[in-house]
């Protein structure tokens, strides 16, 4: 399926989103640790007023859902539309559990951030940002966790769009 990614025309195939309730973080499908969710708080990449507010209660606050896998070597790529709040960083994660885990990270620091290759700038503010990880044939589960700030309790970033793919990248 052809898309601009602002670069020029991009071909990739069809993904399944293996994530329930993508845009709705406030949904009982979400994990809410040690952190609260304030739905439609801002307008999204797309327009519509459907982001929500992760709030972190404690410094150690996340949001994260998981997922059931096969016990494969597949690679899996979680991504997320992020954007500043009052949190000055947040962190994607994503892991893969239920037997030798493997844990991939990705730091976001909102002053310095740079457009590589797993962040990619939108309009007003939006990131969409990756991570991807290889399964190790031993684990069942695949963790997301969305971290709006590792510093202070009451910090929030704005969120949309959660996806999990069976692929080495996201797709649109």
């Amino acid at each position: 399926t052809p898309r601009f990614n602002g670069l020029g025309w991009v071909m990739e195939g069809d993904g399944t989103n293996l994530i329930l309730h993508s845009e709705d973080f406030s949904n009982a499908a979400w994990t809410k640790d040690d952190s609260s969710v304030a739905a439609n708080a801002v307008n999204s990449p797309d327009g519509t007023l459907t982001a929500d507010s992760i709030v972190q209660t404690l410094a150690s606050g996340s949001l994260k859902q998981i997922i059931t896998v096969a016990s494969d070597a597949e690679t899996r790529t979680n991504s997320v539309f992020i954007k500043q709040n009052t949190a000055p960083t947040c962190r994607l994660r994503i892991q893969y559990g239920g037997g030798t885990a493997v844990t991939v990270d990705k730091e976001i620091d909102f002053s310095t951030i740079d457009s590589d290759a797993t962040i990619e700038s939108l309009a007003d503010g939006w990131y969409r940002v990756e991570v991807s990880a290889t399964n190790n044939n031993t684990n069942t589960s695949c963790r997301l966790t969305l971290f709006p700030d590792r510093s202070d309790s009451g910090l929030a970033t704005y969120a949309w769009g959660a996806q999990l793919e069976e692929s080495p990248f996201a797709t649109s």
